[in-house]
């Protein structure tokens, strides 16, 4: 699928742009954009840019009159967007689709070893103790059914999805760690993909899920393994080769991507994948919902518990 800018609602709904790789492109209503949105009064002469470099799209706000917003939150500088997002300029609704999240195809999984894994999907009202749900659609019991988890538990957050991810790990008391390393991962710091230990008691974790359960902030994952051992394995799979030969970045800690990318893999790749990880916790699209991918079958499949 090609990286597209489609226009949701507002004046020119239905018109849609294909991104071009490595391009900065300029979104406003005058000519000086290179995308221009006609008959929209609260949108600035050239409103935002949107940068596609392959693995990410970012959009930058140009200092526009009345702001802009990604699904409803305000942007202020800039931000890294991901398939699905809803770009508010003005009273014009855009609709960012990319390649299952920023730049990633679905690649076979690369190469280490470990367990098989088969999919569970978790609903209210089809287990024998069904996860309720919140006022604000938060499943309530989630808290309690990763407490329950046999082994040590783990988180794995995106900072490029919000900068409050980056923000609440220089405030917590747990042991995390960047799966970048050395000046790349200094400079990238704010944005990097996080391994986190949570202990079972832990008070990050209750905050973790009510912050970001729902948001695409990452997955959870649990392993006997030492945190070095388990962080060591998942940095092998931080780029892909794609058969052209192009190297790309695997955002699988994106639960968006590691759900569809699970069921896709034949047990060999499971194998590699997962290494000493014994299950992921994966939040659904619907936040009431979560995939729980663990051992114990020859193929992925999807599981409803009852």
């Amino acid at each position: 699928m090609q990286p597209m800018l489609i226009v949701d609602t507002g004046p020119s709904a239905g018109k849609e742009w294909v991104l071009e790789i490595g391009k900065n492109v300029t979104i406003g209503r005058v000519d000086q954009a290179d995308i221009i949105i006609r008959g929209d009064p609260m949108l600035s002469n050239v409103h935002f840019a949107l940068e596609w470099d392959g693995p990410v799209c970012r959009l930058r706000d140009l200092k526009s009159k009345f702001g802009i917003t990604v699904n409803k939150a305000k942007v202020t500088d800039s931000v890294v967007l991901h398939d699905g997002d809803r770009i508010k300029a003005g009273q014009t609704m855009f609709l960012v689709k990319l390649p299952v999240g920023p730049g990633t195809p679905v690649p076979a999984a690369p190469s280490s070893t470990a367990s098989q894994k088969s999919a569970e999907v978790l609903r209210p009202g089809q287990t024998s103790s069904p996860m309720a749900v919140s006022s604000d659609a938060k499943p309530v019991e989630l808290l309690d059914f990763l407490r329950r988890q046999p082994e040590p538990l783990f988180a794995l957050l995106d900072g490029a999805r919000d900068i409050l991810v980056y923000t609440s790990l220089l405030a917590c008391k747990e042991r995390y760690h960047s799966l970048y390393e050395g000046p790349k991962g200094e400079a990238l710091a704010p944005q990097g993909p996080y391994l986190v230990s949570l202990p079972k008691d832990s008070p990050f974790l209750p905050k973790l899920l009510k912050d970001g359960w729902g948001q695409s902030w990452g997955v959870f994952l649990t392993s006997a393994a030492p945190f070095d051992e388990v962080r060591k394995h998942l940095r092998h799979f931080l780029e892909v080769k794609l058969p052209d030969g192009k190297v790309v970045l695997f955002r699988f800690y994106d639960p968006r991507v590691l759900r569809v990318f699970v069921p896709t893999c034949t047990p060999q790749e499971l194998r590699d994948f997962t290494g000493p990880v014994t299950s992921f916790i994966v939040e659904s699209g619907t936040p009431e919902a979560l995939h729980h991918f663990v051992s114990g079958a020859s193929k992925p499949r999807m599981v409803s518990c009852c």
